[in-house]
């Protein structure tokens, strides 16, 4: 208590317990405030939480021939 920490995220859900978040864009604050506040008064805000829902469950596979340096749609080595 009664320290100040600033934190830089990308992963909104780093911060989203935070007190007081303030978002930037175009270099300038676009808003400020809690998570749930945010999610309401900051379409910034919103959209970055939207799309990082969006992402979460993504996974990624391995593309085939990679594993064996091989090239991909039948392209040939130069």
């Amino acid at each position: 208590m009664g320290k100040t920490v600033i934190v830089i995220a990308h992963n909104l859900a780093t911060i989203s317990e935070a007190d007081n978040i303030v978002v930037f864009a175009d270099g300038r604050i676009s808003g400020q405030g809690s998570h749930t506040a945010l999610l309401e008064t900051s379409q910034v805000y919103r959209r970055m939480w939207d799309e990082q829902q969006k992402a979460a469950h993504w996974s990624f596979v391995q593309a085939q021939g990679v594993a064996e340096n091989r090239p991909l749609c039948g392209a040939s080595n130069v």
